[in-house]
């Protein structure tokens, strides 16, 4: 949503505790050969819904002109679904997207 672009996606997070992988090989100068970075799943789902809560306007009038002629507030709700597909792959799913539209008589 264009929210948060408009603000430079200015958004607070929670704080984070991440866990940091090095790969290390000390047969050169360059020891250090790879880097992943680790988080615990119920992380994520936080960082996902104060992102959300910052991100879409309580009335999605507000985000574009274009719903203005709606006649009662746009609550946009829906739910973000964390999927691990692989181990390394992960899927973001937006599943029971709600709102109402009321028209004008």
């Amino acid at each position: 949503v264009r929210r948060c672009a408009e603000m430079g996606i200015q958004t607070w997070l929670p704080d984070t505790r991440i866990m940091l992988i090095l790969w290390l090989r000390f047969t050169d100068a360059r020891y250090v050969t790879r880097v992943q970075v680790a988080l615990v799943d119920g992380m994520l789902d936080q960082i996902i819904n104060v992102v959300k809560s910052q991100c879409i306007p309580k009335d999605l009038r507000e985000a574009d002109p274009r719903l203005a002629e709606f006649v009662e507030p746009i609550n946009l709700k829906f739910d973000v679904v964390l999927r691990w597909v692989r181990d390394n792959r992960l899927r973001i799913e937006f599943n029971d997207v709600r709102m109402k539209l009321h028209l004008p008589q």
